[in-house]
Parts: structure tokens; sequence; C-alpha cells
């Protein structure tokens, strides 16, 4: 069972004051990667490709350059993150992706050549996903160290609700300013994000018997190979793996083609886009605490099932509707059941796993999980753009085209990773939890020996 750092009576989560710190800059940060990442995909419709049969690859792009690092350089980041103070890998890599971004922005002010700046706004999003892979290892231990365990659900899922806030302001403003003031003041404001978050990290108090453990040191390969060991010996691990990468796969296509889905399927104009895709951020910030309360009563287990299964169903629907309002509902709704992934599977992980091996644990998860994220987006961006590029079929009085057939493959995945989970995980948490039962029945007794005794 993993080990957390905290007090056995601690104080509310919102009067924390390191998890107000990290959560604050976490805000920050984050709004400031939404608006920069919704500016380049609109950047990349509008100007970078615009016109060219391979604009469905350009935007698959954007996911790829994000999916790479967690697949080639998270294996190898547990290792460090487990052994480098957590506060300072943090602050480091958001200081580089500072530094990153602003030059990216001078480079975007001196150069209009659109293959330049396609390029290297991928090759960005790339590095910045780099520093993550150092970053979000950290930030879990960090929130392990500072949060008890029963308020586990609300604050990995209240760090998602930031991050899906940002999901909403973020889309619906970038599309006007865009259209109004161009895309170097996104980029401004995600250089900027990265140095506020940075100065807020700095600002934590971490007792030095949470940054420095007391294990013996070995070799890169050592502690690699104690980690996968672990790792590939747990059945929730590995379970939560498999019906991610289930998820994943099928789930990267519908983010890479959600903007496009919108105006050629839904009919949105460019300038809504972004409220359309907004609609899902705000299921998902009004999902998490409904989600968290939820946990209170029902296992974490059949939350997860339940709402996976749902949200294959609707995103089904989604691929058979054909205009804007009734579209903007169906992803409303399917960010509210999205909201069960983000406060059961955390908190199921760092239950199982000692603090020591998070960051190994974290990376030799995300880079699968990625893998399937990698494989799901680069598939459907070769098929819309090749074998899908002019498909049109009927069945049963229903006309399919090229991106809502993907989306109908992607529901069914979805449905799929739900059953999965439902058919192994439910029996292995069972079995965990019979045997905390079991160990605290145990050591009660001997408590209460010790107690007579005395």
């Amino acid at each position: 069972m993993a080990q957390t750092l905290v007090s056995k009576k601690p104080e509310s989560l919102w009067v924390n004051r390191n998890y107000l710190l990290l959560w604050s800059g976490q805000s920050l940060s984050l709004l400031g990667d939404w608006f920069f990442a919704a500016t380049i995909t609109l950047w990349i419709i509008d100007r970078l490709a615009r016109g060219q049969s391979w604009l469905p690859l350009a935007l698959a792009g954007v996911g790829l350059a994000v999916a790479l690092p967690a697949l080639l350089l998270a294996p190898f980041t547990g290792v460090f993150v487990d052994r480098w103070d957590r506060r300072m890998t943090m602050f480091w890599t958001d200081v580089l992706r500072m530094i990153l971004v602003a030059l990216f922005l001078l480079l975007t002010l001196v150069v209009q050549t659109p293959s330049i700046l396609l390029g290297s706004s991928l090759v960005t999003l790339l590095l910045c996903s780099c520093g993550t892979q150092f970053f979000l290892p950290a930030r879990v231990v960090a929130v392990n160290d500072f949060v008890a365990p029963e308020q586990h659900p609300m604050a990995f899922g209240s760090l998602q609700q930031a991050s899906y806030f940002a999901q909403i302001l973020g889309p619906s403003v970038a599309a006007p300013l865009y259209l109004t003031f161009g895309p170097a003041w996104a980029i401004a404001l995600n250089a900027a994000s990265f140095l506020i978050s940075s100065l807020l990290i700095l600002a934590l108090r971490i007792p030095a018997k949470e940054e420095k453990g007391t294990r013996e040191k070995r070799s890169f390969w050592q502690e690699m190979r104690e980690g996968l060991r672990f790792f590939l010996g747990n059945r929730v691990l590995v379970t939560l793996l498999i019906s991610g990468m289930i998820f994943m796969f099928g789930g990267q296509a519908y983010n890479g083609f959600q903007y496009l889905y919108g105006q050629e399927n839904l009919g949105i104009p460019v300038a809504l886009l972004g409220l359309y895709v907004a609609s899902y951020s705000v299921g998902i910030v009004i999902g998490i605490p409904l989600a968290a309360n939820l946990a209170k009563r029902w296992s974490q287990v059949e939350i997860l099932w339940c709402c996976l299964v749902l949200n294959g169903l609707l995103i089904i629907l989604l691929s058979r509707l054909t205009t804007m309002i009734p579209g903007v509902i169906c992803v409303f709704f399917m960010g509210i059941t999205n909201s069960s992934i983000l406060v059961t599977v955390r908190p199921l992980t760092v239950r199982v796993t000692p603090r020591d091996l998070v960051g190994r644990v974290m990376a030799f998860e995300l880079p699968m999980i990625n893998l399937a994220a990698l494989v799901g987006g680069a598939l459907a961006g070769v098929l819309a753009s090749t074998a899908l590029q002019n498909f049109h079929a009927s069945f049963g009085g229903m006309r399919f085209g090229p991106l809502d057939t993907i989306f109908l493959a992607v529901g069914l995945l979805t449905i799929g990773s739900g059953i999965y989970a439902r058919l192994m995980l439910y029996p292995a948490v069972k079995r965990l939890d019979a045997a905390e039962a079991l160990a605290q029945k145990t050591s009660g007794a001997a408590n209460n020996l010790i107690e007579k005794q005395e």
C-alpha cells in the first residue's frame, strides 16, 4: 500500500498551503497550455495547412507531438524523478519550458513561411511535452505527500478540474482572439504562465525527509528493473494500464478531430468551434466534484466502468448528429462521464504503489498509454487522409462519412474499455480491500493485546 507523509488528522484540503500553491500554479500553467494548443490547432486549420489534402494528418501531428515524448522519454524519467528533489524537478521543467516558448514567440515574429511555422510549432509542443514527463510524476508524489489518502480523489480530481477549466476558457476565447489578433498573444501567455508557476513552486515548503529518501543507491538499470517487476506483479496496475490503453487508442482519434468534426459534420463556424470543444470541459468541471462525492458511496471501480460505457454510448450518439446544439449537449455529457477516470485512476495507482516507486510506476504506465494513443491517433489520421478521404456509405437508413465512421469506432472501443475494467479490475480491488481489512483487523487485535498486557 502506498505510503504518505501526512498526519493522522489532516487539515482541510482547501486550507492546505502546499496544495493550494501547487494547484494555483498548475491552474495558470494549464490555462496557458490550452490557449497555446487551441491557437496552434486553429492556426493550422486556418492558415498553415489550409486547403491541403494532408490537413487531417497535420492535425493528428499535434496529438503525436504531445504523445511521442511519453513514449520515448518517459520510460527513463521515472528513476530520476524517484531520485531527485521533487520541488526542483517541477521548478526547472517549468523554467525550461518558459524559455522554449519565448524563443518560439520570437521566431513567429520574424518568420512568415507556413512550413517553417508549422514545423516549429510541432517541435515546440514536442519539447514542452518532454518537460511534462518529468513534471507529472513529481506532482503526483507531491500531492501524495501533501494530502491525506481519503482526500486523494478530490485532490487529484481538482488538479484535473483545473486543466479542464482551462479548456473551457482556452478554446472559447482562443478562436475569436486568434481571428482578431493572430497567434502571438497565446504564445506569450503560455510563456508567462510557466514563469508564474515556477515561482509558486519555489514557495512550496517540503520537509527534507519528504525529498531525501533513505534508499540505498543503486545503478540506474537496477532501479528500473525493480520498478518494472513491481508494476508487472501488481494486478491492479496492470488492469488499469490495459483498460487505459484501450480507451486512449480510440480517444486520441477523437481528440485529434474534434475541431474538424465540429466544422465539417456539425456545421459550426470557426469562431464558435472553441465553444463546442469547451462544452466537453464544462462537463468535466461539473462532473469531477460529482464523481468525487459519488466515490464516498460507490466503489471507485463501479464508477469507472459504468461511466466508461456511458461515455462510449455518447460518442456513438455524437457520430450520428449533424447540428451544433445537439452536438454541444452530447459533448457536455461526455465530459461528465469522462470525469470518473480523473477521480478514480490516480487514487487507485497511489493506493497500491509505495511512495519511492511512484515515478517508475508512472514511467511504465504513461508510455504504454501514450503508445496506444499514438497508434490510434496516427491510424485515424492516415485513414482520414487516405482510405476514408472520400468514404461515403449508407446502412439502416443512416449515412456514414470519414469522420463519423471514425467516431463510431471510438465509441465502441470506449465501451470495450469499460467492460474490460468491470471484468478484471473489480475482483482485483475486491481482493485488495479484503487484504487491507484483514491487516487492519489483525493490527487492531495486536494493539488491544498490548494494551491489556500493559
